[in-house]
């Protein structure tokens, strides 16, 4: 059981508030030999007082029903899971043009469905899943509004391994693929800006010794829509490679770490949208330099 609460000031003398009250239970049971199940249950209420004084009230209500089977040393699962989000205050507080004046935005609940299947043997481990949501929360920049888009679904895979270099290197992959479109409304078959259909990253730790070890970690982001082009009109952008390098030393009082960030000065954005025919993007981190020290009392 959790509770939260939470103010917004305005900078005026009004005040919005919300508070949640969250139930949740979890399940996990043996059904048969190397076969378990898990079943999962979660009711939330949210209360939110209006800079008008008004008050909205919302309750949602989500299950989870998950299958296990041992077969051998590889493990084979299915989960059925409902899903929901609640809009932040400062999602539902607006300050649209051309007053920007602080402005109710009231957002009902995002609700979503989803399937999920996988396997597991030993460090290696792949699932597919299909989702679906109504109500998804999104930002348009271009008019300063949260809104909501009726209806949208994704459905994908991801894969990721550890193994072994040689005896001093270890390495971890990972790689996803994702499938994202509004399946309604103004924008149906139209693909889910700010989302990349392919994301992958390596790591690479080379320990040289109990104290010191060198570490190399590569992402990568295929293109995107900018995070307004709903319509895809503009076409997808900012696909890059980027690679952090840390050298760290464990000692028995002193720890340290010296991180390159951006190793290979790659530029790139952080964010990007379009208005009025025109592109405003924020350039992301250039390459940094980063020492950190710490003791253990």
């Amino acid at each position: 059981m959790d509770l939260s609460q939470s103010q917004y000031l305005t900078g005026t003398s009004n005040t919005r508030t919300q508070e949640i009250n969250s139930l949740f239970g979890r399940a996990k049971v043996t059904l048969a030999e190397q076969l378990n199940t898990t079943l999962g249950a979660r009711v939330t209420r949210d209360t939110n007082k209006l800079l008008n004084g008004a008050t909205v009230d919302n309750e949602v209500f989500a299950v989870e029903l998950g299958l296990e089977k041992l077969v051998g040393d590889q493990i084979v699962s299915v989960r059925l899971d409902q899903n929901f989000r609640i809009a932040t205050l400062d999602e539902q507080v607006t300050y649209p043009a051309p007053a920007f004046t602080a402005t109710d935005t009231p957002i009902a609940p995002q609700r979503g469905n989803s399937i999920e299947l996988g396997w597991k043997s030993g460090a290696t481990q792949t699932t597919i899943y299909y989702l679906e949501n109504n109500d998804e929360i999104f930002y348009d920049p271009a008019s300063f509004i949260n809104t909501t888009v009726d209806k949208t679904k994704r459905y994908g895979a991801s894969y990721s391994r550890d193994l072994s270099v040689i005896s001093s290197i270890k390495a971890s992959i990972t790689g996803s693929y994702t499938y994202a479109k509004f399946d309604d409304g103004a924008y149906d078959g139209s693909h889910v800006p700010s989302t990349s259909g392919y994301l992958g990253s390596l790591k690479l730790k080379k320990t040289i010794s109990d104290q010191w070890s060198i570490d190399m970690l590569s992402r990568f982001q295929s293109a995107q829509y900018s995070i307004n082009d709903w319509s895809n009109t503009f076409g997808r952008r900012n696909a890059y490679l980027f690679t952090n390098l840390n050298v760290n030393h464990a000692g028995k009082l002193f720890s340290s770490k010296l991180t390159v960030g951006n190793l290979f000065g790659k530029k790139y954005d952080s964010y990007h949208l379009r208005s009025g025919g025109n592109l405003f993007r924020t350039p992301a981190e250039p390459r940094s330099l980063v020492f950190e020290i710490s003791a253990s009392l």
